[in-house]
């Protein structure tokens, strides 16, 4: 409306004019004719003001500006509110942002803490495995070398009876030298043990042999898991000198502008992921390494054990002999069960093989349970001679 009137100020003059015409001519209520032979009542006077002209438009004209002026300054008045509201309001949300990113900065750096410390307990748990493992294993290899001992010295003293006996029969044999026919066989037996000497005396080295080679191996297996230690000492130094630049990088960059120092800080924790997942995969393989190596260490350690604790059938050759063996064994290495599913051939043979399993008994085993799972059941190429 008041668009209309400043449009149109004549015009709405003009008319309000008008109104306030005929409201008078209203409100004294003129008579201009009078009827004739009437009588008139008695009216009340009615007092009319007359209004000047120029003023009421003067007033007119003056109250839709005291009006706009009253609406601009309201509007100016609300402008600033609105405008302090927004500003209060930015404050705070600028408040509020910071305290998040504050907290959020606390809670990776807790977070970057908490994960260098199961870390460091990780490698110190692997280190304590590892050295367990090494003296377990040193166990082992002082219990197979008494047990080597303790056969060596019953069949020395299964010699020397040996010896006494075939005294007594060259006794004997020297009464007897009218007997032509037995003396020849006496000398065919003195034939056989000179040979039975000879080859006992190659069986013991043999055996010297592959004492010598099993402790090179032994050696070996140790210059192997100290050079292992190296490298994942100088793994762990590298580790932590990549882990300070990045740090001293963090740190400089955050005197920058946040927003490129939460970038590089992402940049950083994606980088030592995959650092982490780099060293994982070499901690796994240098884990299976190791498993091979015990799985083919103690494969031969029992083969060993096995030849050592056979005894050679008397009278039997056992040139080209050999059979297939299947045994079952508990945790602790006792033999469960020892078969023959592939003969030799020769049952006295095969028999000789199972007796040796069971006085080999109990076996040399691996303590850690995923080891034992490839020694639960054996199945070897059982052959004295090589």
């Amino acid at each position: 409306m008041w668009k209309h009137i400043q449009q149109q100020p004549v015009a709405f003059i003009g008319s309000l004019f008008l109104h306030l015409l005929l409201i008078v001519v209203l409100t004294l209520n003129l008579d201009w004719i009078k009827p004739k032979d009437s009588v008139l009542p008695q009216l009340p006077i009615v007092h009319a003001k007359l209004f000047d002209e120029s003023v009421v438009l003067e007033q007119l004209k003056q109250q839709p500006l005291d009006v706009e002026n009253k609406r601009q300054a309201a509007e100016r008045k609300k402008q600033q509110q609105e405008k302090e509201e927004l500003q209060r309001k930015k404050a705070e949300q600028e408040k509020k942002r910071k305290a998040i990113e504050h907290q959020k900065q606390a809670q990776a750096d807790a977070e970057r803490k908490r994960k260098a410390i199961e870390h460091q307990k990780q490698a110190q748990a692997d280190a304590e495995r590892k050295r367990k493992a090494i003296e377990h294993q040193k166990q082992a290899q002082a219990d197979a070398e008494r047990k080597r001992k303790a056969i060596e010295h019953q069949k020395q003293a299964q010699a020397d009876a040996e010896r006494k006996r075939k005294a007594e029969e060259r006794k004997k044999q020297e009464q007897a030298d009218a007997e032509r026919k037995r003396k020849a066989e006496e000398r065919k037996k003195r034939e056989q043990a000179d040979a039975e000497r000879k080859r006992k005396a190659e069986e013991r080295k043999k055996r010297e042999q592959a004492d010598a080679e099993r402790k090179r191996k032994a050696e070996e297996r140790k210059k192997q898991a100290q050079a292992d230690a190296e490298r994942k000492r100088k793994a762990e130094e590298r580790k932590k000198r990549e882990q300070a630049d990045a740090e001293r990088k963090r740190k400089a960059e955050e005197r920058k502008k946040q927003a490129q120092a939460e970038a590089k800080r992402k940049a950083e924790e994606r980088k030592q992921r995959e650092q982490l997942a780099r060293e994982k995969a070499l901690e796994e393989q240098l884990a299976q390494e190791y498993q091979q190596q015990q799985v083919q260490y103690y494969g031969r350690l029992i083969v060993q054990t096995i030849n050592q604790n056979w005894y050679r059938p008397l009278g039997l050759s056992t040139h080209g002999l050999s059979c297939l063996m299947s045994v079952r064994v508990d945790p602790q290495g006792k033999v469960l069960s020892a078969k023959v599913i592939r003969s030799s051939g020769n049952q006295v043979f095969d028999r000789s093989a199972e007796k040796a399993v069971y006085r080999a008994s109990p076996l040399p085993l691996p303590q850690e349970q995923e080891l034992y799972q490839q020694f639960q059941e054996l199945r070897f190429n059982f052959n004295p001679e090589v």
